[in-house]
C-alpha cells in the first residue's frame, strides 16, 4: 500500500510494530493528529465505530492500528479514507538549499 497524504501529514502504511517502547494514547471516536501552529486548523482522525490503537513515539509521531476504515478530515482539505492497517503519521519537511538545512513544515 502506498503512503497517503492529508495536507502536510504523510500517513505511511507500516507492518505491525512492537509497541512496548511507545506511549499508549487513550481516545474516543475522534483524535487530533495535528493542529496548525499558525491557523489552529486540525487534522482529525474519525473512527467512531471501530477500534483504533494509537501510540506516540519519542519523536512525537503517532502510530495507529486501525481495525476498520477511518477518515481523516481538515477544514481546508478533503476527507480521506484510511483502510484497515498500521500507519505512522509523519511530519512534512522542507529543505532550505541555501542554508543547507531541513525543517518541519509549519502550518
Amino acid at each position: 500500500m502506498k503512503t497517503k497524504r492529508h495536507g502536510d501529514i504523510p500517513l505511511h502504511p507500516i507492518k505491525e510494530v512492537d509497541t512496548k517502547k511507545l506511549k499508549k494514547i487513550e481516545f474516543s471516536g475522534k483524535f487530533v493528529l495535528r493542529e496548525g501552529e499558525t491557523t489552529g486548523h486540525k487534522h482529525v482522525l474519525d473512527a467512531p465505530k471501530i477500534k483504533v490503537d494509537i501510540y506516540q513515539d519519542a519523536q512525537g509521531r503517532y502510530i495507529m492500528n486501525l481495525k476498520g476504515e477511518a477518515t481523516v478530515s481538515h477544514e481546508e482539505h478533503g476527507t480521506i479514507v484510511l483502510p484497515v492497517g498500521w500507519y505512522v503519521a509523519g511530519f512534512e519537511q522542507e529543505r532550505d538549499w541555501f542554508a543547507e538545512s531541513t525543517r518541519r513544515v509549519v502550518d
